[in-house]
């Protein structure tokens, strides 16, 4: 890798749909892929691996209970992804993307919180359905705009009721 190429990381959950998430793999070409899924998703996870294989140093996967009562672990594991890309591999922030959209509901969700707090760009692989099917010859990526960004309002709103409080330190921190 010269110095001007940057390593890139890409964070996936994982639900029953492979084509998209292969798709976005063979786009973004990543240096190190971490994927989050369910024991139900395994198999999905396997065929995305046999349309993409990735050299076990560079792929980072971890297993969460398939329960939207879970949600937290699943953040905690994604922050666990962003730690091992950005201290382990060495990606910048700035070359961290993640997908949160591929998993069941409940884990786009919180992979879309944490997603927005760490600052990552995200992004989903949009395609239209024919006759009930995937057509792939439609799939791109649509990049998702980040909702911690955009409601900077809640965080100053907190920090006003800290000030309010005489906690000037925190409140300070928060602006």
């Amino acid at each position: 890798m010269t110095k001007s190429e940057h390593k890139k990381g890409l964070i996936l959950t994982v639900g029953t749909t492979h084509e998209p998430i292969v798709y976005s793999l063979r786009k973004l070409q990543p240096n190190y892929v971490a994927f989050i899924y369910t024991p139900g998703s395994s198999e999905t996870l396997d065929k995305v691996l046999e349309a993409f294989p990735i050299t076990p140093s560079c792929l980072w996967q971890q297993s969460v209970q398939d329960d939207p009562e879970q949600i937290g672990r699943l953040v905690q594991k994604l922050y666990s992804a962003f730690c091992w890309l950005k201290d382990e591999k060495q990606v910048q922030l700035s070359h961290i993307y993640t997908d949160p959209t591929p998993g069941r509901k409940w884990m786009s969700a919180g992979a879309t919180m944490i997603s927005s707090f760490l600052g990552l760009q995200m992004f989903y692989t949009d395609a239209k359905y024919s006759g009930g099917r995937l057509d792939p010859a439609t799939m791109r990526l649509v990049p998702l705009g980040n909702a911690y960004d955009q409601t900077g309002f809640i965080e100053a709103e907190n920090a006003r009721k800290l000030f309010n409080q005489f906690n000037f330190s925190a409140a300070g921190e928060m602006f």
